[in-house]
This record gives C-alpha cells, structure tokens and sequence, in this order.
C-alpha cells in the first residue's frame, strides 16, 4: 500500500550537472567568439538554452510528480497536466532516442486523449510519456505508477462496508 498524496521531484544533481556543463560550454563560446564567431554564436546560443533550461530545473516546483486518490499531475517548467488514473491503462519503460521514459497508453474510452496517439505509438512505444523519472530508475516509477493505479482501481471496486 503506498501513502497517498506523494510527491516525488527530479534529481537536482542530473540539473546542476547540466546547468554547470551547459554553462561551461557557454564559456567556451565566448572565448572562441572574437576568432570563429560563427561557431562561438552557435555555441553560445545552443548551449545558453540549456543553461537556461538547468537553471530553470533548479527552481522550487518547476518540475514534480504529484500522485494522488484522483490521479497524476506532472510539472515541468512551471506547466501543470493532470491525468486521471481512470484514463490509463498502463505504464511501461520506453526509449525515445537515447532517453528512457515512463510511457503510457490511454484507456480504451478516452478516445478523446488520441490525437498524437498514432505518430507517438510509432515513435516511442507509448501514446504519452512523462518528462522524467524523478529521482528513480524508468523501471521503477513505472511498477510504482502500475501499483498505485492497481491500489486505487481495487479501493474503487471494493464494496462499502456501510
């Protein structure tokens, strides 16, 4: 049985790691600017974007993983998304590129949640994925999510003792 609400946040290592090797990459375009300024801007901008983007991972409640009896919400830059449990059907580990992510496949009555679900399926496995694994392996917060579902559909499905 697992505690709910919970609340489980990204590894604020793997952030100041980017934010510190984005940053000293940005340093390295600024001192390459004045001989080769097409790469030095380059540089610059692509990774001033993920400087931007770790500085931004730091923040408090930029980026976390709220579960609770109703569902799932997910931050990422400040941006709430709420799914309902009722609208899963399943997590599994997928790979999109090099990243591993927690994906998930709707339930078969919310048709209404399909519109990428092809390409995305096609793609990476899953019809949606959150952003991060929060601290955990992808495997794990896959079986936690599964549990956590499984645990509330079982608590719904149980007769009230009233």
């Amino acid at each position: 049985m697992h505690p709910l609400p919970m609340t489980l946040h990204p590894s604020q290592k793997k952030m100041a790691l980017l934010t510190i090797g984005t940053g000293v990459f940005v340093i390295g375009g600024i001192a390459i600017y004045p001989s080769l300024p097409f790469v030095g801007a380059i540089a610059i901008l692509l990774f001033g974007l993920g400087f931007i983007v770790g500085l931004i991972g730091l923040l408090p409640n930029s980026a976390y993983l709220e579960l609770t009896t109703k569902g799932f919400t997910f931050v990422s830059f400040f941006r709430r998304h709420f799914v309902a449990w009722e609208s899963v059907a399943s997590f599994q580990p997928i790979k999109l590129g090099l990243n591993s992510l927690a994906g998930y496949n709707y339930a078969s009555q919310y048709a209404g949640f399909r519109s990428l679900a092809n390409s995305n399926i096609a793609l990476a496995g899953a019809e949606a994925a959150l952003p991060d694994s929060y601290g955990m392996s992808v495997e794990a917060l896959c079986k936690l999510m599964n549990e956590i579902k499984q645990q509330i559909e079982s608590s719904k499905a149980a007769p009230d003792p009233h």
